[in-house]
């Protein structure tokens, strides 16, 4: 244990010593290891102060070390200690140029519940010094203060010391390792933009980039070579050797200056002193012009009508990769005009316009011309050849078929036809009247005023209605504009229609027994010209059937049927009747008579004679005579 007490308060009580000794504990242990060693080197030191004349008081510093109990009476008191803390355990100053310094700020904080006196700082390893702090130096509790420790290298490589603080605390002497590197003086280059691209430069033009070399080292630099590489770079402004102090620059000037359309890459290398040397910046940059493509590269207008224009349209398309501008377009031949080009024309790449060429010929004569068009595109002028000819009017109107034969068109039905009309000159036609002639006949799908181009079509519709039977013919006749007006067509056609016939057209079942059945054939024939359909039969009257008859029943020009009238009388009385057949034919319906008589029966035999006189017959021969037996009642006779 280590008291330090003020002689002229310290009081012993008087105690026996404690027969049975106890053991040293860790703290005092500790205590007595500072008395030992570094307290009694240093600082724990048996010495009389004396304070100035103004009034201080001497006193003695006692240092006891005891393995007895000790016993401090009631009136003394242990003093509180304070303990010293830094804000780092290390200060590391990196890399630092020879001839320049570094300096780390550090604070010491009491961090105890006593006062702390440092007395000394002593600071050790070359190239590092202290300031900021006037010792000795008093902390109360919670107190700071700080300091700088500087860093300056006089020579290269690693240096390290250490900061110690020596004062009262607890944990005194206090200890910060130090550390740093001197690093000799030497240039270095840099290179500003490490990178550059220039983009799309026209073919035959050129761009330019400034570019800045620094020292960014800490000796002077030499430049001693430049060199560049890639088609169309160029270097510029830079005369070699140069030097540059440090943190100094010079500028100068790289250009870019395509021959052809494609991506160029290059560089600019600087050949220096620098350890980094040589350096370099990446060039790149693409060369673009534009190309002028028409479509179709040439023009033929064919044949065209004095007096009339022919036009076509041109299509012109930047295919190049760079914008184009068409200036000047020039028509060299006669008749050849150009129309819908504004000019100038900017076209950016794969942009498209379109631009009319016309041909209108003044004569029958064929021409040759060209298209000359002035741009920025390589292949300026681009010609684009003409030719033409002139042709004299021709106004033809042609049919097909030129005649229409319609075959048998039933009365009071309707065929139809048709024919093309067709220009084949080389000139518009115009139709003025189309007029049907011939009964039945009529014409429509063409009027006046219909105008056909050259080789253009239309349909002529004709029409065969008849109204009575028989052949008729006619003609529908176009007239127009055409050197061959009118354009005929010759028509024909027949009216055709059924007739029915009826054999017998009365009929007579005279007189029928009562519960028998008399059946007459009716025979039905189409005399016309047509097909005749019958289509429906009823008959009139009592006890009359039709039988035989399947309808409807069809019947070509001069065939023939037949079906069955049959009579079956349930009474004795005379009946009239009819029988209605339907039909096609204009007569429809076609009426036909019919009576009969129905009778009562009646059973009569009559011998044609009564009496038989054979005369006289020898014996053993025969005579013979006939007798005729006849039915003469109006009913069956059974014998």
């Amino acid at each position: 244990m280590v008291l330090i007490l003020d002689v002229k308060t310290v009081s012993f009580a008087a105690a026996p010593l404690q027969s049975d000794r106890r053991p040293v504990t860790k703290g005092q242990k500790d205590m007595i290891e500072v008395v030992r060693g570094k307290a009694n080197r240093e600082n724990l030191q048996t010495k009389r102060g004396t304070r100035s004349s103004g009034g201080g008081r001497a006193g003695l510093i006692v240092v006891l070390v005891a393995s007895f109990p000790l016993s401090i009476a009631p009136s003394v008191s242990a003093r509180p200690r304070g303990q010293l803390a830094t804000s780092s355990t290390s200060l590391n100053f990196g890399s630092v140029l020879e001839g320049s310094s570094a300096s780390q700020h550090g604070t010491l904080s009491n961090t105890g519940r006593g006062t702390v006196t440092i007395q000394q700082a002593s600071i050790s390893g070359a190239a590092f010094s202290i300031s900021g702090l006037s010792l000795p130096l008093t902390l109360s509790p919670g107190a700071s203060a700080g300091f700088t420790v500087f860093f300056t290298p006089n020579a290269a490589g690693s240096i390290t010391g250490n900061v110690t603080f020596f004062s009262d605390a607890v944990n005194s002497p206090t200890t910060i390792a130090l550390s740093g590197a001197g690093v000799a003086p030497s240039p270095q280059i840099s290179l500003s933009p490490a990178a550059f691209n220039f983009g799309n430069i026209g073919v035959g033009s050129s761009a330019s980039q400034m570019v800045t070399a620094s020292n960014a080292g800490t000796a002077t630099l030499t430049i001693s070579q430049a060199a560049v590489t890639g088609t169309g770079f160029n270097l510029s402004g830079l005369t070699l050797p140069v030097s540059l102090p440090a943190g100094t620059s010079i500028a100068f000037t790289v250009t870019f200056a395509p021959q052809a359309a494609g991506t160029t890459s290059g560089s600019v290398t600087l050949t220096s002193d620098a350890p980094n040397s040589p350096t370099s910046i990446a060039l790149s940059g693409t060369g673009v012009q534009p190309q002028l493509s028409v479509t179709p590269g040439s023009v033929s207008f064919g044949n065209v009508v004095d007096g009339t224009t022919n036009t076509q349209t041109i299509q012109l398309t930047n295919s190049g990769n760079a914008n184009l501008t068409v200036s000047q377009a020039a028509v060299s031949g006669s008749g050849l005009t150009v129309s819908g080009l504004a000019l100038p024309l900017a076209l950016s790449p794969g942009q498209s316009a379109n631009f009319n060429l016309a041909f209108s010929p003044a004569s029958a004569t064929s021409i040759t011309g060209s298209v000359s068009l002035a741009s920025n595109a390589p292949s300026s002028p681009m010609a684009i050849p003409l030719s033409g000819t002139g042709v004299a009017a021709t106004f033809l109107l042609g049919a097909n078929p030129t005649s229409l034969s319609f075959g048998n068109v039933n009365v009071g039905g309707t065929g139809s036809l048709s024919a093309t009309l067709t220009n084949t000159g080389n000139s518009n036609v115009t139709v003025s009247s189309v007029t049907a002639s011939g009964t039945g006949f009529s014409a429509s799908g063409v009027s006046a005023g219909t105008t056909l181009a050259p080789n253009q079509s239309v349909t002529l519709n004709v029409a065969f209605a008849p109204a009575v039977a028989g052949s008729v013919t006619g003609s529908v006749s176009v007239a127009s504009n055409a050197t061959n007006s009118p354009t005929v067509l010759s028509l024909s056609g027949a009216g055709v229609q059924p007739q029915v016939s009826v054999v017998p057209t009365v009929v007579s079942f005279g007189n029928v027994v009562v519960g028998t059945t008399n059946t007459q054939t009716i025979q039905l024939t189409n005399s016309g010209t047509a097909t005749l359909t019958v289509s429906q039969a009823a008959v009139s009257g009592s006890g009359f059937t039709i039988t035989g008859l399947a309808l409807p029943l069809t019947l070509t020009p001069g065939q023939s049927g037949n079906f069955n009238l049959a009579f079956s009388p349930a009474s004795a009385a005379g009946v009239t009747a009819s029988v209605s057949l339907a039909s096609d034919a204009p007569a429809s319906p076609t009426t036909i008579a019919v009576s009969a008589t129905g009778v009562a029966a009646t059973l009569q035999l009559t011998a044609s004679s009564t009496s038989l006189d054979f005369g006289n017959l020898n014996l053993g021969s025969s005579g013979t005579q006939t007798v005729t037996l006849s039915n003469t009642g109006n009913s069956s006779v059974s014998i």
